[in-house]
């Protein structure tokens, strides 16, 4: 359902080419857009979810972003291995990017958004734009358009 109401919503987008996380899941929820709207389609691994090795499957996700064991993957791997797929397959407009809610947030982060709970659902289609006042992130609804992030509190001396 999710990935159809997404199908629905981007039908009207200018899209050229999809890049995606080479994961099934992904695929399964690009399948219906490709399905109606046929183009290009890069599966890059680079795209995959943050590896948090013996502890994929936990239930406490959010605890497990600040482990640091050697069998999980370093933030900081995980931020450069996700850019750097971007500034590969990024150039332009038109850019699908599919993936997961972890690539969101380097994506978001890098670009100097706070994506909301609603645009961390999934298969929320989202837009990022550049304008003269930076980066915006709209999220596309079968009623329009919505704005879909947060203020991001100021750090005290900066």
């Amino acid at each position: 359902a999710q990935a159809r109401r997404a199908t629905g919503v981007l039908s009207g987008e200018p899209l050229r080419c999809v890049v995606a996380s080479d994961l099934t899941r992904v695929r399964q929820t690009v399948a219906p857009l490709l399905g109606t709207m046929p183009m290009p389609t890069v599966d890059d691994p680079a795209l995959r979810e943050r590896g948090f090795g013996g502890y994929e499957g936990e239930s406490l996700f959010a605890d497990l972003w600040f482990r640091t064991d050697r069998e999980v993957e370093p933030v900081e791997s995980f931020v450069e291995r996700v850019l750097g797929a971007m500034e590969r397959h990024v150039v332009g407009s038109g850019v699908l990017v599919a993936a997961h809610g972890g690539v969101l947030h380097v994506i978001a982060g890098a670009l100097g958004l706070m994506p909301d709970d609603a645009a961390r659902r999934n298969a929320v289609p989202l837009r990022f734009e550049r304008g003269d006042g930076g980066w915006t992130a709209a999220e596309l609804t079968p009623f329009g358009v919505r704005p879909a992030t947060i203020d991001v509190p100021a750090v005290a001396g900066k």
